[in-house]
Order: structure tokens, then C-alpha cells, then sequence
């Protein structure tokens, strides 16, 4: 059955999905030869008391003039939820954070690739955020920390790793021990150690 990937982003206020919100959506959609057939992006209306830190506004670009008219957050969550369908793929460079803000809206994809995760099992030596990960690896990361710059850049991580025989590692993730993951995806069938592919 021909198969598809979600590629999504979350921009948020902060990394705690139980407190925080989603600030920016980005959702690129493809085909299995990565051709694009579906696109979303929206900025979500700021609702937490504590809005926008300096080190969000500047790390992001993102202000509260931007979010005045974005969605509310449950119907940008919706939004994503009808893209996804029982052959579709939900793939994000960090998939425990991501998912953690999708699980606030009972959204659980059954399949997903997290790319931070192949980036551990290809590059055990190496640090697996996107931006190290795509200069190593000849990867144009445009707009980072921009929604939909990063799912583009995702989606071209995703392709190498693809290539290098990683897609076996679906609904995997790696943990540092001095790094608890604050979200556990649901349907995940292994928990992996990076230190284990050195």
C-alpha cells in the first residue's frame, strides 16, 4: 500500500507541553517519492498568562503582533489530525516533543520517524539538534527555527537518512540518561541508548 509523510513542526512558548503552547504550525505533506500533495501553516493565538519570553521572541522571531490573529490552537490541531490518515507517516526532527503537544488534542499517530533519533543511530559521536545535524550533512537549513523552515529541512534529513537504510527505526526514540524525555509518543516499540551504537 503506497505510503505517505506528514512532516510537522511546532514553534512553541516553551518545552513543557502540560504548560505550554503551540506559537507556530508547520505541516508539509508527501508522497512516497516526496512530492508535495498537502501544505498547512499557521500562527496560533497566544492564551497562556505568561505570553512571550525575550529568549522565544528572539530565538524565533516570532512577537504577540503575530499571533493576534493566528487559530486557536485547537483548531490548528484539528487542522493537522485531518492530514493524517492510516497510511500517512508523522515524522518530526523531535518527536517527543512535537507529539506531546499533539497528545493534548488526542492526536496519536500510529506510525511516525523521528529524525533526531536516526541521527543518534547514524551519528552516535555527533550531536543530533537540526541545525549541527544539517551543516554536517550538507543540508540547507533556511529560516531555522521557523516552522516550516525547519520541516523543509527535515524532510531533507529524513530523505538521507532513508537512503542509509534507516526507515526500519519507525516508532523508535533514543533517551540520554541525563536527558529525560518529558513525553513518551504512544505506539513507540523501542526505547533506544545512543551510547549503544557507538
Amino acid at each position: 500500500m503506497p505510503k505517505n509523510y506528514l512532516v510537522l513542526d511546532f514553534e512553541t512558548t516553551g518545552l513543557d507541553y502540560k504548560t505550554e503552547q503551540v506559537t507556530e504550525v508547520g505541516v508539509i505533506k508527501y508522497d512516497e517519492d516526496f512530492n508535495d500533495i498537502g501544505m498547512f501553516h499557521t500562527y496560533v493565538k497566544l492564551y497562556v498568562e505568561h505570553g512571550l519570553s525575550d529568549f522565544i521572541k528572539d530565538h524565533t522571531g516570532i512577537t504577540e503582533e503575530k499571533l493576534e490573529y493566528g487559530m486557536n490552537e485547537g483548531d490548528a490541531m484539528h487542522a493537522i489530525a485531518t492530514m493524517i490518515d492510516e497510511e500517512t507517516i508523522v515524522v518530526a526532527q523531535f518527536a517527543p516533543f512535537d507529539f506531546g503537544y499533539l497528545y493534548n488534542y488526542d492526536i496519536t499517530p500510529y506510525n511516525y520517524i523521528c529524525t533526531k533519533t536516526l541521527t543518534d543511530i547514524a551519528e552516535p559521536y555527533e550531536r543530533s539538534n537540526l541545525g549541527e545535524t544539517c551543516e554536517r550533512n550538507g543540508i540547507v537549513l533556511k529560516d531555522a527555527h521557523t516552522a516550516m523552515g525547519d520541516v523543509r529541512a527535515t524532510k531533507e534529513l529524513l530523505q538521507l537518512r532513508l537512503s542509509q537504510g534507516l526507515e526500519v527505526y519507525h516508532n523508535h526514540v533514543t533517551e540520554q540518561p541525563d536527558r529525560p524525555l518529558r513525553f513518551m509518543p504512544h505506539n513507540t516499540v523501542a526505547v533506544l541508548d545512543k551510547e549503544d551504537f557507538k
